[in-house]
């Protein structure tokens, strides 16, 4: 289980909201046959997307392409459900080819940082999310910096992620995630004791995130907690139940014991 929020896995990812139903054909422009067609296709796409009819909205994405091949917005939808499927290389050739389309497009820049970062294309993840940082008509740095400082950990460059990890905490201090990547870092400089103020943060701001008490039973028990480690593990296994952590959680109940 994770924690709630437009996050995905360990990265953040921005999804659609209902704005996306809104047409561009709404601002009264002039607009060819073949336009109104693909908005008409899209606008059907991205309703199906919010019912969370995927292979609806991949038929009416179909439409939309058939009328213009071309329709950024298309892509990216095309992209991200394509990222949910966990079918990664048609997700990176739509995402690609709508920031292509539309470098104003933000959000297709953004989730094509964080495909990278799902595909553990690091330094990829980095070359498309760090000029985004730097754009001030991005409006969610917060899971940008997050990513970035998720590629870092990954490269092993510790301060850096640790950096941006924070600056994410800074925008967005409800950010579960965050707190939990920041202490997956500190863990990995072995500071124990520091990072268990992350993991608690975490589950304090998201009471169902089943990670982070698996992560906050591991630091106790390493700090010798063992009777705090065991109530984390058994909080851990009663909300995880057979998820991945939640079966962690109960092997490690059961080695305590």
């Amino acid at each position: 289980m994770m924690p709630s929020g437009t996050t995905s896995g360990r990265f953040g990812l921005f999804v659609l909201g209902a704005a996306c139903a809104v047409l561009a054909g709404c601002s009264g422009s002039v607009q060819s046959r073949a336009e109104k067609d693909a908005e008409y296709f899209y606008g059907l796409a991205a309703n199906s997307y919010l019912d969370k009819n995927y292979q609806a909205a991949l038929r009416e994405l179909e439409g939309c392409f058939a009328a213009n091949p071309n329709h950024a917005e298309a892509h990216h939808l095309a992209g991200l459900i394509y990222m949910g499927r966990l079918e990664y290389p048609d997700a990176l050739l739509h995402m690609e080819k709508a920031a292509e389309l539309d470098p104003k497009l933000l959000i297709a820049r953004a989730n094509l940082g964080a495909l990278h970062i799902a595909m553990q294309s690091w330094q990829k993840a980095l070359d498309v999310l760090m000029p985004l940082l730097k754009d001030p008509m991005y409006e969610t740095p917060y899971l940008a910096e997050n990513n970035v400082g998720w590629a870092y950990f990954n490269l092993k460059q510790y301060s850096e992620a640790e950096r941006h990890l924070k600056r994410a905490l800074f925008l967005n201090d409800g950010m579960c995630l965050a707190y939990n990547n920041l202490g997956i870092v500190l863990v990995a400089q072995e500071r124990d004791e520091e990072s268990q103020d992350y993991f608690e943060a975490a589950v304090k701001r998201c009471p169902e995130y089943v990670e982070a008490y698996f992560r906050l039973g591991g630091v106790l028990e390493r700090l010798g907690r063992l009777e705090e480690a065991s109530q984390e593990f058994t909080r851990c296994q009663k909300i995880g139940g057979d998820s991945f952590y939640g079966r962690r959680c109960k092997r490690k109940l059961q080695v305590m014991r």
